[in-house]
């Protein structure tokens, strides 16, 4: 990322020759940041490798949007694996090597959902369930969410649910008092 947060470059490093490979470039006259990019301060990037082992999967903002993509370090094919009028964050792949796991406010802009989706792109399945902010951490089996839930007029609490879409979420802690 340039100082100045108007390029972004994804290099492939050859470690027996020291040659460096551009597998992509993001420039904007404005800004690059955003989730899974970086912003100032912040080593948050998202990055690793597609199961396949010939490619890479990063978020990039080329649409307007923080979105998924791959791109093949031999061919330097770079294909979208998330598209529209929506932000996507917080990625990991699943154990499995199946599934990405991530945020996205997809449904509007202020509400944020746990989504998985196959690792080769395709249709977003929806686990979380309440309308508002869900900031999910994944049990290390991946069976269970962890759920830090709030809403407009709702402090943060702390849920627990199972990893399945329509699974009916068990809220841990009550931070507010009938007063």
């Amino acid at each position: 990322l340039s100082e100045d947060h108007k390029d972004r470059w994804i290099l492939l490093l050859d470690p027996s020759s020291g040659k460096l490979d551009l597998l992509d470039r993001q420039r904007d006259e404005a800004w690059i940041s955003g989730p899974g990019i970086g912003s100032w301060g912040s080593s948050a990037v998202t990055i690793g490798w597609m199961p396949d082992g010939e490619s890479v999967w990063f978020q990039s903002e080329e649409s307007g949007y923080s979105h998924l993509y791959t791109v093949n370090i031999n061919t330097k094919e770079k294909k979208a694996l998330t598209a529209g009028a929506f932000e996507v964050s917080e990625v990991s792949v699943s154990n499995d090597k199946k599934y990405f796991y991530f945020t996205a406010n997809k449904l509007h802009p202020g509400v944020m959902h746990f989504y998985r989706m196959p690792v080769g792109g395709g249709g977003l399945t929806q686990i979380t369930s309440m309308e508002g902010n869900n900031e999910v951490t994944l049990s290390p089996d991946e069976k269970y969410l962890a759920i830090r839930y709030s809403f407009a007029n709702k402090p943060w609490e702390l849920y627990l649910q199972e990893n399945k879409p329509g699974a009916e979420p068990v809220q841990l802690t009550h931070s507010t008092t009938s007063e």
